[in-house]
């Protein structure tokens, strides 16, 4: 987790990041990206966003983010 993460409170559970995470969920639909069939900016930010700054684990109840993260987890791009 980044540095001062926790501090900023963003978690699942915290209001905003609980519906942002239930909106991507919702967004992703069937889909394997955010925005369709291939990965674009809008993945890469949310995975970022979903790693660095809020440690989010989507857990059981979230099938469609869990597969959307693992295939952004294995691009090339996501080992930094």
């Amino acid at each position: 987790m980044r540095a001062g993460a926790a501090a900023t409170g963003c978690r699942p559970t915290v209001p905003p990041c609980r519906r942002a995470v239930e909106r991507a969920g919702t967004v992703i639909g069937d889909n394997a990206f955010l925005a369709g069939l291939e990965p674009s900016i809008a993945d890469f930010k949310a995975f970022q966003t979903a790693r660095e700054r809020c440690d989010l684990a989507f857990g059981q109840g979230r099938p469609r983010l869990n597969a959307w993260y693992g295939r952004v987890c294995r691009r090339p791009s996501a080992k930094y």
